[in-house]
């Protein structure tokens, strides 16, 4: 099958090791403040997320529908 990278960090980073090679990347600290839009960033901040677990494919499908 195919593998899935995934990094994250309580900061947004603008390019992560796997950025080119499709990782995501997770990051909090901006709570509701948005952020400048990156294929495969998501902030995870508890307050954007509604204080509610959630896997990576609900982050994806919310995400791009924006």
């Amino acid at each position: 099958g195919s593998e899935m990278c995934i990094r994250d960090s309580h900061y947004p980073i603008e390019e992560w090791n796997g950025f080119y090679v499709g990782s995501y990347h997770l990051h909090g600290h901006i709570h509701n403040t948005t952020v400048t839009h990156i294929d495969r960033r998501y902030n995870v901040s508890v307050d954007v997320i509604n204080y509610t677990p959630v896997t990576l494919d609900e982050l994806i499908a919310q995400n791009d529908v924006k």
